[in-house]
């Protein structure tokens, strides 16, 4: 006879798990009443049967199915209550090729926030090294820029993506490959007490959050927004189509192999409260929740306790329900209490 049980459902993250299942085949959290939550590192080391692996046998294998196993590819990063991060290799990934990378530099008094997110090409070589290698140019550059008077952002933010190129295209690559040169998008942002600039190549992307409201502040550089802008398709026609989700434009040698061109960076500034909240995302996370409406309503579900890791987990949380099947970086920032 078939198992006709009700499914039971995480009180953290809403996924149904089977109900033979003690933990959340997700996140890990428990199920069932009077257990005690694994450690932070336990609830990281997940087998595909769902079975949270507090202390693994010495073979490697899951003691419950025999499935091998290794513990998940997620790293945090907090500076304080309004900046944290979180990158997750999702569920369907074994490797991780998000890279990010958040900070707070202190000019005459003044805070200013950074917060960078790079999703580095699946089809390129190098793709988990240019993420990396990419955030990381990109934060010294805005972090040293603010260090020496943060005069004048636009300018320094489109300065900061250049040297993220030029820094992945020091990378060796096979010409003669079946893979791309080494590519990756990028979305960095710089917050002042009353300003952030956000610039970005490629389909990583910003949000706003102000009075439960969600403004997009960047513009994918993909094939669906091209041949929209340019009124060669309607909306609902470009999304049929298999380049849908295309991009056109990221860092790295790929991007000058192809036009020949430095990649041009998109930049804006918004003017911003201490009740406003940034969101840099991968597509990891934004392909559940690709309209304003849906990502309003994804935040909405959110605890309401003011701190930006309890955001951001929630919000990785959410894509793994969804399916993880692709890799999750999320950097939340404010400049207070929301």
């Amino acid at each position: 006879m078939k198992n006709l049980r009700a499914p039971v459902k995480c009180p953290q993250c809403g996924t149904a798990s089977p109900s033979g299942y003690n933990f959340c085949k997700v996140d890990g959290t428990p199920l069932r009443q009077n257990q005690q939550l694994p450690t932070a590192d336990a609830s990281l080391s997940k087998c595909k049967c769902g079975n949270v692996i507090a202390v693994p046998e010495e073979s490697g294998f899951c003691i419950v199915c025999g499935s091998p196993w290794k513990p998940r590819d997620h790293v945090e990063y907090q500076i304080n209550s309004n900046l944290a991060a979180i990158t997750d290799c999702g569920i369907e990934h074994e490797l991780n090729e998000d890279d990010l990378r958040i900070a707070c530099e202190n000019y005459k008094g003044t805070i200013y926030k950074v917060l960078i997110v790079c999703d580095g090409l699946s089809s390129a070589q190098h793709a988990k090294e240019s993420s990396a290698i990419a955030a990381k140019a990109a934060s010294d550059y805005l972090t040293t820029t603010i260090k020496n008077g943060w005069t004048e952002p636009r300018l320094a933010m489109s300065q900061a993506i250049a040297a993220a190129h030029q820094a992945v295209c020091t990378l060796p690559f096979k010409k003669k490959s079946p893979k791309d040169p080494p590519g990756t998008t990028i979305v960095a942002a710089v917050l002042s007490p009353t300003t952030a600039t956000i610039g970005w190549v490629g389909d990583s992307r910003a949000y706003l959050v102000q009075q439960n409201k969600v403004k997009l502040l960047t513009h994918d550089h993909s094939w669906i927004n091209r041949v929209i802008d340019a009124g060669l398709l309607t909306e609902e026609e470009a999304t049929k189509s298999v380049n849908a989700h295309v991009i056109m434009h990221c860092i790295g040698p790929i991007e000058t192999s192809i036009s020949g061109n430095l990649p041009v960076s998109g930049v804006v500034s918004e003017d911003i409260t201490n009740e406003s909240v940034l969101i840099l995302c991968s597509d990891g996370l934004w392909n559940y929740a690709e309209s304003i409406e849906s990502f309003e309503t994804t935040l909405a579900a959110a605890p309401k306790t003011g701190d930006a890791m309890t955001l951001v987990k929630h919000l990785v949380f959410f894509a793994l329900a969804k399916g993880g099947h692709d890799n999750i970086s999320v950097a939340v920032a404010s400049n207070g209490k929301w």
